[in-house]
C-alpha cells in the first residue's frame, strides 16, 4: 500500500481523533484525571503515526485531495507521480492564479491600470523604436495597447471573436489616454 493510500486511511479517523483532541482542550483543570494521566492529542501527529508518514506528507495529502483530479490522485496512488512532485504542482498553480488574480483583475483590467502600464512601456520602448525606424508615436502606443489588451483578455480566458470589437474600441480609448499622458510626462 502506497503513502498516500495509508495517508487516505488514516485521514479516515482525523474526525474521531480531531473530536478527542477538542474533550482534552474543554476538560477542567479539577477534572477527575490527574495532570500527569492527562494526553495531550496532537490530531496531525495521530493521523502521521498511523499512516507511517511525516506531518507534512499529512499536509500534502489533504491539499491533493483537494485540488487535483481523480486521473491524478489515482497515478499517485500507483506510484506514478510522487506526493510531493503533485503537491508542488498544486502550489505553483495557485501561486500562477494569485499572481493572475492581482495582476491582471486588479491591475490591468482596469483602464487607469492599462495606461499606466502603457506609459511606462512607451517611455522605454519608443527610443529604441525610433532608432530602428521612426514611427508616430501614436502608433507604437495603439499596437502596445492592442497587445496588451489580447494578453489579458487571453490570461483571462475571455478572448473569443465576440470580445474583439469591443476590445479596439477599448484599446482606442486607452491609446487616446496613454497619448495625453505620454504628452504630460515627455514635456
Amino acid at each position: 500500500m502506497s503513502a498516500y493510500d495509508r495517508s487516505l486511511l488514516a485521514l479516515k479517523l482525523k474526525p474521531l481523533i480531531a473530536e478527542k483532541a477538542k474533550e482534552n482542550q474543554i476538560r477542567k483543570p479539577k477534572s477527575v484525571l490527574q495532570k500527569s494521566a492527562e494526553q495531550k492529542i496532537d490530531t496531525r501527529k495521530n493521523i502521521s503515526q498511523m499512516a507511517g508518514v511525516s506531518h507534512d506528507t499529512i499536509h500534502k495529502v489533504e491539499h491533493i485531495e483537494e485540488r487535483a483530479t481523480d486521473e491524478v490522485k489515482g497515478k499517485i496512488s500507483n506510484g506514478e507521480i510522487s506526493i510531493n512532485q503533485e503537491y508542488q504542482a498544486i502550489r505553483r498553480e495557485e501561486k500562477i492564479e494569485a499572481v493572475k488574480e492581482k495582476f491582471v483583475d486588479e491591475e490591468m483590467g482596469t483602464i487607469i491600470g492599462m495606461v499606466l502600464v502603457l506609459n511606462l512601456l512607451v517611455q522605454f520602448l519608443k527610443p529604441l523604436i525610433d532608432k530602428i525606424k521612426k514611427v508616430p508615436t501614436r502608433y507604437v502606443v495603439w499596437v502596445l495597447a492592442l497587445a496588451l489588451s489580447v494578453i489579458y483578455k487571453w490570461i483571462d480566458g475571455e478572448f473569443t471573436v465576440e470580445t474583439i470589437f469591443v476590445m479596439l474600441i477599448n484599446t482606442i480609448v486607452i491609446t487616446l489616454a496613454a497619448m495625453k499622458s505620454y504628452e504630460l510626462t515627455t514635456k
